[in-house]
């Protein structure tokens, strides 16, 4: 067969091909080479789907008349390099649908394809598939007890890393390693998650873990940021779930909030989940540096917020131990701040009288 097209991929190689062979399957280049004279003709493509790879497969693709073996390692690599050249192919689409049977490891493969040519995918569906795969895949973990182990160790500095001692978060944690969702594909599983109604333990489990190993490596402060809001998203999608979520960790995300410059609703989401639960709060929870470095040494007027928070929830739901319990907190924080020469009266007389009197009596 004569090859008289010379095709460059991506300025990584040059393939040698029958013109008359691969616009009689691809309508891209068949309108694209229709005015072409006789003779050799050379094109150039600069972002071909999965390179000279992409290119390829869809050759043998074509050479073949249509016949290829599809699996789990090239199915959106075929997808994407037959959408970009126009070619009609549904091996890939039929394909997918049996996602659900794949093993892990093939639905490891197939993901890491997925997200490196998301891009090039027009197709939703068929992301979608293997999304409903992985969150079926995560609903099958042996997550009995997913906060069975302690934040009391975490420490905010942009970074966050815990050690777990039980098994089923050793077992979740090994699997989001497995994954490698880019955080794009972590707030879709997350939606999916909340479409298919799991758990919301697991979900809570899921976001927890998810930005403890995502935290730990070399992420950008914006993909930061975008962890930190599809969690907080998720938290209040989810009716109560918040209540399930390590408090502490809450407050690791507010600062984080503050830290990454996240945008200020989100902030105040966390504020609210967290000022509802003010009474578990220990005092290191609430010193917050202050976001003016000049004045406070603690940010004041963010447990004012909190404070506020709590009463509004002690107002529907009057429980005295509740009340005494952040009273004594309130207590701890007035002592703490009171040295402070930069804190005006004013705020501290509204720290002191921001509960009724029921919240100290003995």
């Amino acid at each position: 067969m004569f090859s008289n097209l010379e095709v460059d991929v991506n300025g990584q190689q040059t393939f040698f091909v029958s013109m008359n062979l691969i616009t009689s399957f691809s309508g891209n280049l068949r309108k694209l080479l229709s005015k072409s004279q006789r003779g050799s003709v050379k094109l150039i493509f600069d972002e071909f789907p999965g390179g000279p790879e992409g290119f390829e497969l869809i050759l043998r693709f074509c050479y073949n008349g249509r016949r290829i073996d599809v699996s789990p390692c090239n199915v959106f690599l075929l997808h994407a390099a037959a959408e970009f050249l126009e070619i009609d192919e549904k091996h890939t689409m039929k394909y997918v649908e049996s996602v659900h049977s794949w093993t892990r490891s093939e639905l490891l493969d197939c993901l890491k394809q997925c997200q490196e040519l998301l891009s090039f995918i027009k197709l939703s569906y068929m992301v979608q598939e293997i999304l409903d795969a992985v969150v079926e895949k995560i609903s099958m973990l042996n997550v009995s007890s997913p906060f069975a182990f302690s934040c009391s160790d975490v420490q905010f500095s942009g970074d966050m890393s815990t050690n777990s001692s039980t098994s089923s978060s050793f077992q979740t944690a090994n699997w989001l390693r497995e994954l490698e969702l880019t955080v794009g594909l972590f707030e879709r599983v997350v939606g999916t998650m909340i479409l298919r109604k799991l758990d919301h333990g697991m979900i809570c489990s899921f976001l927890l873990h998810y930005q403890r190993v995502k935290f730990v490596g070399l992420l950008s402060g914006e993909d930061k940021c975008k962890i930190i809001e599809v969690m907080i998203d998720a938290l209040c999608s989810i009716k109560g779930s918040f209540m399930r979520f390590p408090f502490r960790h809450l407050c690791y995300m507010l600062q984080a909030c503050f830290t990454l410059k996240v945008a200020k609703h989100y902030a105040r989401s966390l504020e609210r989940m967290i000022g509802s639960r003010l009474d578990e709060a220990s005092l290191d929870d609430l010193l917050f540096p202050s976001p003016h470095r000049k004045t406070c040494a603690y940010n004041v007027d963010l447990i004012l917020r909190l404070l506020k928070v709590f009463i509004g929830e002690i107002r529907t739901s009057p429980f005295l131990q509740r009340l005494k319990n952040v009273g004594c907190l309130i207590d701890l924080f007035l002592s703490e701040v009171a040295p402070d020469p930069h804190l005006k009266p004013c705020k501290f007389l509204a720290l002191a009288s921001g509960l009724p009197d029921t919240a100290r009596i003995p």
